[in-house]
């Protein structure tokens, strides 16, 4: 039945009294009760979601395979339904959605409860999600239970979605629907999900994991220490090993297995967030191939590289005193990322043009290696020929000066090149640093394909991804005002007033950080007075109106009209043809989504 109005009082009134006391009526859910702890002493908001946004390939997961049949077979039944599912991985984030009401979808677009964003109780607070990841086990999560108080107008109800072998949980599966329409059925419905889904990942579970579950289990019944099972889609460790794995990634991981490993056992190290720990593998082997390996380790971490225990709270800082500046929660992985990168293997760092990609290629170098920094930019393979391109690698690479080799817009490279830069890296003895700037814009028909084959011909490299301003507006007036206060001495501006931060908010940045920088100093130069205006900025910036709040669908749509308009060279007769709609269509679409001729925002 659903949720009554004097229910939904008396639930508010309970959540109000804890924020303010922090005691709960006796009324109040002890489950409930413990998450809201919880979620205070994690310093959630209670006012709005502030949710991380971690990238990542998310439409061939395993997780998304395996749940998909079960859940788009569901989805039919929603049509014009005001529930919504979402699937979230073990991570608590969200891989999938399905809605059965536009209405809805937006509520949850507007909380970021999409593709991508993170919703655990840490970042969270209570909700089904989050919190059903927390206690393990099925929860039911009414309106005004939830934390958040943006949540309060939604009930939820989730369960955890566990490995058939391992019996680990790999994701969770949560219902949501307004208050008004919540029944009894809400809870068993999602529990049966989470059934189904479970059916269908076993059903798709092959005999290699098996074989290293196996091994595993063997494992774990002849040794008492810390042991991990680990293969290219299985992942497990036992009670002793799970607490040295916080943060570890199944992927990571992987890697670190040696080369050629059979059945024999192999002393090695591999490097988790702790430190470098001494390691012993040993391989499972299905038909003549390694599947996968029981690693040993030692719960006693090496003393060489131990990791600096306030890496991830000095992040941001160490980034932001090398004047890379932002606080959103895209920009915070990225810091996360930087300062835990590693010298003895290489990088590569995405990101479209202007986002800071050689910065933070310089920071990279500033904060990891002692020596000289060598840039290498690419074009000049064209300029002096790859002959003499890779001698200048090579040199660079030798010299014991070197501290760090920096390829930038390593796009251009030509296949060839690729080949002479993999070569030179892998067979130098002892190599300096080596990082690689690769530009992804969109209308870069070289970047699509160069950037995958360096990826795939370099041993390992380790990518950071920088994302565009327009997806970090959140870094627009804080970049803004660091630009404003490195010229404040020679300009003697004071500030930027708020209507002129709330216009390059709602512009779209599509030359990203440099394009912010170029505005900014230009607008000092032509100032009126010590406060820069809206008026100082000029026109198009003035004119820009708030940018719209696209769902999932209509962002794939607005990026395939972008495509096409590029591919025609703006002829929008030709776009219109290759994306099947009328040029009238189009011409509708092209005002809704703000774009230019040649699709450019």
């Amino acid at each position: 039945m659903a949720v009554s109005a004097d229910e939904v009082k008396d639930l508010r009134r309970a959540w109000t009294t804890f924020l303010d006391s922090n005691s709960a009526a006796p009324s109040t859910r002890p489950e409930i009760v413990a998450s809201w702890r919880r979620s205070q002493l994690s310093r959630v908001s209670v006012d709005r979601l502030d949710l991380p946004f971690t990238p990542g390939a998310m439409a061939d997961s395993k997780l998304l395979l395996a749940a998909a049949p079960v859940l788009d077979e569901f989805a039919v039944g929603l049509s014009g339904s005001p529930v919504s599912v979402v699937l979230a991985d073990r991570a608590g984030r969200v891989v999938g959605r399905w809605s059965g009401e536009r209405a809805l979808e937006r509520q949850l677009e507007a909380e970021s409860i999409s593709l991508g964003f993170v919703l655990t109780e840490e970042h969270a607070g209570t909700n089904g999600i989050g919190t059903a990841l927390e206690m393990m086990r099925p929860v039911k999560v009414y309106g005004p239970e939830h934390y958040a108080q943006s949540l309060h107008g939604l009930t939820c109800a989730a369960a955890p979605l566990r490995n058939p072998l391992s019996h680990q949980i790999e994701g969770v599966v949560n219902l949501a629907c307004p208050n008004a329409e919540v029944n009894a059925l809400l809870l068993p419905t999602v529990v049966d999900l989470a059934r189904r889904i479970g059916r269908e990942m076993h059903a798709r579970s092959t005999h290699r994991e098996q074989a290293v579950l196996e091994a595993f289990l063997l494992a774990n019944r002849t040794t008492r220490g810390a042991i991990v099972a680990i293969g290219e889609t299985f992942f497990m460790a036992n009670a002793a090993a799970a607490p040295l794995l916080d943060g570890a990634e199944q992927t990571a991981l992987w890697r670190q297995v040696p080369e050629g490993l059979s059945e024999g056992a192999v002393s090695g190290e591999i490097q988790l967030d702790r430190g470098t720990m001494r390691a012993t593998f040993r391989g499972v082997v299905v038909g003549g191939r390694t599947v996968g390996s029981v690693i040993e380790l030692d719960t006693v971490p090496s003393a060489r590289r131990r990791a600096d225990p306030g890496a991830r709270d000095d992040a941001a800082a160490r980034l932001r005193a090398a004047g890379l500046v932002g606080c959103s929660p895209a920009w915070h992985h990225v810091c996360v990322s930087a300062v835990r990168v590693r010298s003895d293997r290489p990088v590569i760092i995405l990101g479209e043009s202007g986002v800071g990609k050689r910065a933070l290629a310089e920071f990279l170098h500033r904060d990891r290696r002692q020596g000289e920094l060598r840039l290498l930019p690419a074009g000049l393979e064209q300029v002096h020929g790859r002959r003499r391109w890779l001698l200048s690698l090579h040199e660079a690479l030798a010299d014991p000066r070197t501290g760090t080799v920096v390829i930038t817009q390593a796009q251009d490279l030509t296949p060839e090149c690729v080949r002479g830069v993999t070569e030179l890296v892998e067979t130098t003895a002892d190599p300096p640093f080596v990082v690689a700037t690769v530009t992804t814009d969109p209308d870069s028909a070289v970047s699509t394909a160069a950037a995958p084959t360096l990826q795939d011909r370099l041993d390992a490299p380790q990518v950071l991804v920088v994302p565009p301003l327009r997806e970090r507006p959140a870094d627009v007036q804080v970049i803004a005002n660091h630009v404003l206060s490195d010229a404040q001495s020679a300009a003697g501006v004071g500030r930027l007033s708020a209507d002129a931060l709330t216009a390059l908010s709602r512009y779209r940045w599509p030359g990203n950080i440099r394009e912010l920088r170029t505005v900014v100093r230009e607008t000092l130069e032509q100032r009126r007075g010590t406060v820069l205006t809206s008026v100082d900025l000029p026109a198009a910036l003035r004119d820009a109106g708030p940018a719209p709040r696209l769902s999932r669908m209509e962002t794939v749509e607005r990026d395939a009209i972008r495509q096409a308009l590029l591919e025609a060279g703006g002829n929008k007769s030709a776009a219109a043809v290759a994306l099947g709609i009328s040029r009238k269509t189009l011409h509708r679409r092209i005002q809704r989504y703000r774009l230019d001729d040649n699709g450019g925002f």
